[in-house]
């Protein structure tokens, strides 16, 4: 049977059913054994609270969430470092925003390279970028254009 769905149509279903695995509500984004969602939620000082952060987390259909008190310019962050032990291939790290991950490009980029070594995913629920797609832009940023730009 052919296709009478042009290649732009094709790629517009595509991106739809792409995006619905990101809305909390779908039902495979709460399945740990389709992708397991492990959250990551930091506070600067210890008279804030992760709650809210957590909760969103655990909206989104995260099985674990880790917490953590630390400075977001503090780069020694055990609890993410156990994060990052713990994550296996086929695992999403999910924060909130990303600034809850990292300050600075430089850092995010390790631990996003890190993930990428594992064959694990990285996903911010207000800062929506799949994964797969900001390895792409990162590489091609890194490895193309004049090179002056480093990171």
């Amino acid at each position: 049977m052919a296709s009478c769905l042009g290649s732009e149509t094709k790629f517009q279903i595509e991106y739809i059913i792409f995006k619905q695995s990101f809305i909390s509500n779908t039902p495979n984004c709460k399945q740990a054994d389709f992708m397991p969602l492990i959250g990551y939620a930091r506070v600067s000082t210890e008279d804030q609270t992760p709650l809210p952060q957590s909760e969103a987390l655990q909206t989104a259909g995260c099985v674990e969430i880790f917490e953590e008190h630390a400075s977001g310019g503090n780069r020694a962050r055990p609890v993410l470092a156990r994060v990052l032990e713990r994550v296996q291939s086929g695992d999403t790290l999910v924060v909130v925003r990303i600034d809850r991950l990292a300050r600075s490009l430089s850092p995010l980029l390790e631990v996003i390279e890190r993930l990428e070594a594992k064959g694990a995913f990285f996903r911010s629920l207000q800062n929506p970028c799949p994964s797969s797609e900001f390895f792409g832009q990162r590489k091609q940023f890194r490895n193309g254009g004049s090179g002056s730009v480093s990171v």
